[in-house]
């Protein structure tokens, strides 16, 4: 039988479907019934593996059932299917070409398949981003407060500031309740808050949005949380040359505030950074090393199940 590799366009209503390299195309409503019948219907199929856009979450219902008929599925970064359509020669773009593309890229690249996600884990990572909606909510209304002159604009944006922060504390309530019910995601939060600089809040964050951590390797981990450098050169003499960084950026701006901590109050970040400046380094550079050495010391410590010990 043709191993058979599927593309999926998604849309907020509709599934566009390409079956490469049969060239068939389907396409289905973008609910649960809809994606029924797609299980149905690729079940007539030997499919090799699924591949689709992540497209703002529009895509994780599609995913998660797929996945539960136990389909290879991968959620594909956007921009490498950008690319991957102009390395074609493609200049026209519809529905279709869109699906055809990413079955074409799912069959050249294999990327990697996501795993299934408990309940739990799905609620927590919602939950996380909405905490980090409010937060950027109640900044903004602090930015507005020191610029606005007006009695009762003051106390309005007050008002709703207090507002947030009880929104917040239940979120955050919720999620350590949520936690505290799964033994693995609660040893998982015991492990990270015992190192030093990592508190409750970032330590509920990692697990939320880096559910991964403990089973990959520590250049694996550094990518991931968008901590591992990457060169960025072209020719001898470049205006190009530098360092940019790639991975979860909601990650990085976590580690970013634990490291700052754990200057203070970690002695191997506090060594590590200072070791890195007596040697000229930039402290900008040294503490991006921190935040690297913050990450792997956290995957270690939960791949091996055992706390922090000074």
């Amino acid at each position: 039988m043709i191993k058979i590799f599927v593309g999926i366009d998604v849309c907020e209503e509709k599934l566009d479907i390409f079956l490469y390299p049969v060239q068939e195309y389907v396409q289905f409503n973008n609910t649960s019934r809809g994606i029924t019948a797609l299980c149905k219907f690729l079940g007539k199929h030997e499919i090799e593996q699924i591949g689709m856009e992540a497209t703002g979450k529009l895509e994780a219902l599609c995913a998660e059932k797929l996945i539960k008929s136990g389909y290879k599925v991968s959620v594909i970064n956007p921009a490498q299917i950008c690319y991957f359509r102009r390395s074609l020669g493609l200049k026209a773009k519809t529905d279709v070409i869109d699906a055809e593309v990413i079955a074409r890229f799912t069959e050249f690249r294999k990327p990697p398949v996501q795993e299934a996600k408990s309940e739990t884990q799905i609620r927590l990572f919602e939950l996380s981003m909405r905490r980090r909606q409010l937060l950027f909510q109640k900044e903004a209304e602090r930015s507005r407060l020191r610029r606005v002159r007006d009695d009762y604009c003051k106390q309005d944006i007050c008002d709703h500031i207090k507002f947030l922060e009880t929104r917040l504390e239940k979120i955050e309530k919720t999620m350590l309740s949520l936690i505290g019910q799964d033994k693995e995601l609660l040893q998982k939060l015991e492990i990270l808050t015992s190192i030093p600089g990592i508190g409750i809040i970032l330590a509920m964050a990692l697990i939320c949005q880096f559910p991964e951590l403990g089973t990959l390797n520590q250049k694996q981990a550094a990518s991931l949380a968008g901590v591992a450098p990457l060169n960025v050169e072209s020719g001898k003499i470049s205006k190009y040359k530098g360092v940019r960084y790639s991975g979860r950026k909601i990650v990085r701006a976590n580690l970013y505030m634990a490291a700052l901590v754990g200057l203070k109050h970690n002695p191997l970040i506090k060594g590590h950074y200072e070791r890195l400046t007596a040697l000229g380094k930039p402290k900008r550079t040294a503490l991006g090393a921190c935040m690297r050495k913050l990450i792997i010391v956290a995957n270690s410590l939960v791949k091996e199940d055992r706390k922090w010990r000074n």
